[in-house]
């Protein structure tokens, strides 16, 4: 459901999908849901404490992307759900920044950074436009939130790259933009879980995932693919609200009723 994927697991994040989560929920159905969209307060942990085995590898094409600004679209079918919101979300990403704007039935803006230590990592800052804050969330905070375990979660945030091992390339393909898709879908057969993935591998890109889950189907599908990002959208925080406040997620409780 369009709520679960950004209420229940990247508000991508929402942002808007696990390792694939819309900032949002996971796609497949082994990985747990992930709540991106969803407002909570992470307990704090200490970065020492964080497993390193839970946070994604990155695979080589991830170190060599261009930039892109990607527009997707999310839907969902199903007897239980008729009438919700089309979802829809941009993610513009470069090589160290990505921005994630997820609108429609949800809204929540995002900007992510890249550890430039250790380029698996990422923090995050959550643009919270009704309260004019600028939440800002530790590597730990995002993935005690669920909205991302590292940069791969914020570069592909409907699928994890790595899933598609289990999955048999056909001869099936799509073009947009002048950018080859091919059709993969799972070895084995499957009524729920991913059903199809047009898939990239040279840019992480999907064309376009589709699960099913307790008889809903989810789309997520890839409308718009143009190279290039709006540098604006990726410029620190603090100058593109310099009006807004600046507040970590542990302390955002008080220092809202502080208001």
């Amino acid at each position: 459901m369009i709520r679960q994927i950004c209420c229940r697991g990247v508000c991508l994040v929402a942002f808007l999908l696990s390792p694939n989560h819309i900032f949002g929920q996971a796609l497949e159905d082994p990985k747990p849901e992930m709540e991106a969209a969803r407002f909570e307060l992470p307990a704090r942990v200490s970065h020492s404490k964080l497993n390193q085995a839970e946070i994604p590898e990155l695979p080589k094409e991830a170190m060599r992307l261009p930039d892109l600004t990607l527009e997707f679209r999310q839907i969902q079918s199903g007897v239980d759900i008729a009438g919700s919101p089309e979802v829809v979300h941009v993610l513009t990403r470069s090589r160290n920044r990505a921005h994630s704007l997820l609108t429609g039935g949800v809204n929540r803006e995002w900007l992510f950074l890249r550890n430039p230590v250790d380029p698996r990592r990422v923090s995050g800052s959550l643009f919270n436009h009704a309260e004019r804050a600028i939440v800002d969330y530790f590597e730990s905070d995002l993935r005690n939130s669920g909205v991302a375990r590292g940069w791969l979660d914020v570069l592909s945030p409907a699928v994890d790259p790595r899933l598609l091992a289990k999955f048999t390339q056909t001869s099936e393909t799509a073009e947009l933009s002048g950018v080859l898709f091919r059709k993969l879908v799972p070895k084995e057969d499957r009524q729920d879980g991913i059903l199809e993935v047009w898939w990239n591998s040279e840019l992480l890109v999907p064309l376009r995932v589709t699960r099913r889950a307790a008889g809903v189907t989810q789309t997520y599908e890839l409308t718009k693919l143009t190279r290039g990002v709006e540098s604006d959208l990726l410029a620190d925080p603090q100058v593109r609200f310099p009006r807004y406040a600046t507040v970590d997620v542990a302390d955002f409780a008080d220092w809202k009723e502080e208001q």
